[in-house]
């Protein structure tokens, strides 16, 4: 673990500068020289007059590959405070009833214009389970300060209409031009990943929640903003004109994240499973087919994280070392973590668990032992001088109730 990307202790200060004291999923990609980094949920300081929720804001990083952390730069769009300003804001109505919120689950950049994949939510219920109204794709031509959802990208599972009036859609959402409800056709592909690959775009795509199997389907750049022109995996080198639900990954894929990795030269895909809370798969096309999970990290190791998030200087880095973003309930915030590629055989996947709990410390103490630098960089030299030196217990995994 190298940083605490978002939250009040993180070096970016984004509680103090973004008004972001509690957030999660941390999507990021590339746009120009810039990198971009997205959030769902996220909320201010909790007072009794308010929270400050916007359903999802983004914050802009240097490019490159972050040895050192995430060097945060800015947040976009802003409000009149200079604080991170929602991208398309959520209704906010009560849980089961309309939309509660409206979550990023994918987002890329394809030449001047920004996109995003967004699962409009209806309830949050079962720990682990919730269900949407739409997914949509969103598009932004103004470097992500504005944002409109592509009506005719939505895939509606119920017939809601009433979000939130702020948000800008093209052409203007109206009874007559909406597409209609499909709940069966649509109930799988409610949250994507983004890949691109050979001129085309190819989208991951899983149901609401953490429970489901993913499917796949491509699209040519040119056309990303045709329902369409999209082309749906049928196996083996068939793609079909309709949706087919030929499963690529076996139930249950949770938050899905998928990149090319240079030093692997393989596609890889990165999602929290039983066997682990960051368990990655491999493969020489984007459709697969999927070596088995291997754990990068053990749920026991950070038992309430979730949603791991790959950063885009890994997809193209020749180096050893995979970034990514991971979130957690009890912090809820996004933490930045780096993972050794060679210390895994991925031409024989196994299933051991690659990391054990040697010591902890209590982060007051690291921080008066100048563990932790102003930059929120660890020192692992003077951590191992602090922590105890007999092994420790690894934390208990369980899913908290909720979200």
């Amino acid at each position: 673990m190298l940083q605490l990307v978002t939250g009040p202790t993180s070096p970016a200060k984004t509680d103090s500068t973004y008004n972001i004291y509690g957030t999660d999923l941390g999507i990021m990609f590339n746009h120009g020289n810039e990198t971009m980094v997205m959030f769902g949920d996220t909320f201010g300081d909790c007072v009794p007059s308010g929270n400050d929720w916007r359903s999802n804001v983004m914050l802009t990083a240097q490019s490159g590959v972050p040895t050192d952390g995430l060097k945060i730069t800015g947040a976009r769009p802003k409000d009149n405070n200079g604080y991170a300003a929602a991208l398309v804001q959520g209704a906010h109505q009560a849980n089961g009833v309309g939309e509660v919120t409206v979550i990023p689950t994918a987002a890329i950049s394809l030449g001047d214009t920004m996109y995003m994949r967004v699962m409009s939510v209806r309830d949050w219920n079962a720990p682990g389970g919730w269900n949407t109204n739409y997914s949509a794709l969103v598009r932004s031509e103004d470097d992500g300060t504005t944002w409109e959802v592509l009506t005719d990208s939505m895939r509606r599972v119920t017939d809601f209409n009433k979000w939130n009036g702020s948000v800008d859609f093209v052409p203007p959402a109206t009874p007559e031009n909406l597409p209609p409800v499909d709940a069966d056709g649509w109930y799988g592909m409610q949250m994507s990943a983004f890949v691109e690959h050979d001129g085309y775009l190819y989208e991951y795509m899983t149901p609401s929640g953490r429970r489901g199997p993913a499917t796949i389907a491509r699209v040519k750049i040119e056309n990303v903003e045709d329902p369409d022109a999209y082309e749906w995996f049928a196996g083996g080198t068939t793609w079909a004109d309709e949706p087919t639900g030929h499963e690529i990954l076996p139930r249950p894929v949770e938050e899905l994240s998928v990149s090319y990795n240079e030093h692997l030269g393989k596609f890889v895909a990165l999602t929290s499973m039983a066997s682990g809370v960051v368990s990655m798969r491999v493969a020489n096309e984007p459709q697969g087919p999927w070596s088995p999970p291997q754990t990068l990290v053990d749920r026991r190791m950070f038992p309430n994280a979730y949603a791991p998030m790959i950063h885009p200087a890994s997809i193209t880095s020749d180096g050893e070392h995979l970034y990514y973003t991971l979130s957690t309930w009890d912090a809820y915030n996004v933490f930045l973590l780096r993972t050794d590629l060679s210390k895994f055989n991925f031409q024989a996947p196994n299933s051991d668990t690659h990391t054990v709990v040697e010591s902890r410390v209590k982060v007051t103490d690291a921080v008066e032992a100048g563990v932790i630098d102003d930059e929120g960089v660890i020192d692992e030299q003077k951590l191992e001088e602090v922590a105890e030196v007999a092994p420790a217990a690894a934390e208990p995994a369980a899913e908290p109730a909720g979200r």
